[in-house]
């Protein structure tokens, strides 16, 4: 095993992976048995997983590392998915479509990562931007917000008393 020097986008990448971990801890330590927590630990957890694994791959050239960051990218576009679902409530047949494509990008690419199929440039490729799809995702809720279609958690942002600001805190 050869330690590479560490140089400053894997001292990021331990960072947020440190800074992530400890976020989803403290959310899930707030309320196990809210959707929105829950939701959010489950991302915040992948993404300390993710940026974790980059680091040690990175660093320390580990293949097993290396898997772990890719299925973890994988992993990336439905819980972030879920985790917007589960916020804002999006309507409409486009983001459920996403959903699910990002849903099936998953369940298709990650056994073939696992197996050690990610040698083949098409299988690391997908891998790697699949996340495009939370871009467009991104996209999607901005322009529908903007022209009035979602509106955040259900109610405009005027209509939120000081009372459920503390609550949520």
């Amino acid at each position: 095993m050869v330690v590479a020097p560490s140089d400053l986008l894997f001292e990021s990448a331990l960072l947020l992976g440190s800074i992530s971990f400890s976020l989803a801890v403290f959310v899930l330590a707030k309320d196990v048995s809210n959707k929105l927590n829950l939701s959010f630990f489950c991302l915040a957890l992948n993404v300390a997983l993710w940026a974790l694994s980059f680091f040690i791959a990175g660093v320390l050239g580990m293949r097993a590392s290396q898997t772990i960051h890719i299925i973890t990218t994988l992993l990336l576009t439905p819980l972030s998915m879920v985790f917007m679902q589960v916020l804002l409530r999006p309507e409409g047949q486009l983001f459920e479509w996403w959903t699910r494509l990002a849903l099936l990008l998953s369940f298709v690419l990650v056994p073939l990562v696992t197996f050690g199929l990610d040698i083949y440039s098409w299988v690391r490729e997908l891998s790697y931007f699949s996340p495009a799809l939370i871009v467009l995702a991104v996209l999607y809720l901005y322009l529908s917000e903007a022209l009035g279609v979602v509106k955040p958690r259900g109610a405009s942002l005027a209509n939120i008393s000081r009372k459920d600001l503390m609550n949520a805190m």
